[in-house]
């Protein structure tokens, strides 16, 4: 069977506002004026990013778009009106029926309803293109901004994990945020 449409790193995901695609080489510098922010990763275990860092994140992106089947989605996300890349998001698949989902949003385009709009447009790819019965997704207790998005976008809280991460030193709980396939039929 044919795989998913988005396997070519030219292809793209369209909604209102934005515009998904498969990261080229050319975006580190765009990713490293956000990724390099220590406010963008301070809930997760990665970052802030060095120049190396951003580079090596959109060699690790470029790989896994060229896996077939692709397992990781990695798509830069960019403002439609100026072009411009302003955060990243990712489903990475789990098993064959299971995504997990992630993004980041540059600090100055964050509030604009951006993250909860390519969080949906994941979503749909997931289910649509994928062919995933779930998603899920999780965050940092302390990060009320990105658990507002995954319910913005749908998702329910289905869990608290504690301590079970570490980030920058400290083990944190994080709440488990996840989405199912709409029957057929639903509305």
């Amino acid at each position: 069977p044919a795989g998913p449409p988005w396997t070519a790193l030219t292809d793209m995901i369209s909604t209102e506002r934005l515009l998904l695609r498969y990261f080229v080489p050319g975006d580190w510098a765009a990713v490293h004026a956000y990724a390099s922010i220590p406010e963008v990763s301070q809930f997760d275990s990665w970052g802030p990013n060095t120049e190396a860092d951003s580079r090596t994140f959109i060699d690790h992106c470029i790989e896994f778009a060229a896996q077939n089947p692709v397992r990781r989605h990695d798509f830069a996300i960019i403002v439609k009106a100026d072009e411009q890349l302003i955060g990243g998001c990712s489903l990475k698949l789990q098993s064959g029926t299971e995504g997990s989902l992630g993004y980041a949003i540059h600090p100055e385009y964050q509030g604009m309803g951006f993250a909860t709009e390519a969080t949906r447009a994941m979503i749909e790819f997931g289910f649509r293109d994928l062919g995933l019965e779930r998603i899920v997704a999780q965050c940092d207790t302390r990060n009320s901004a990105s658990y507002r998005v995954m319910e913005k976008a749908g998702m329910a809280r289905v869990g608290t994990h504690l301590k079970h991460r570490e980030i920058k030193g400290r083990l944190t709980h994080s709440y488990e945020y996840a989405i199912a396939r709409p029957a057929a039929g639903a509305a």
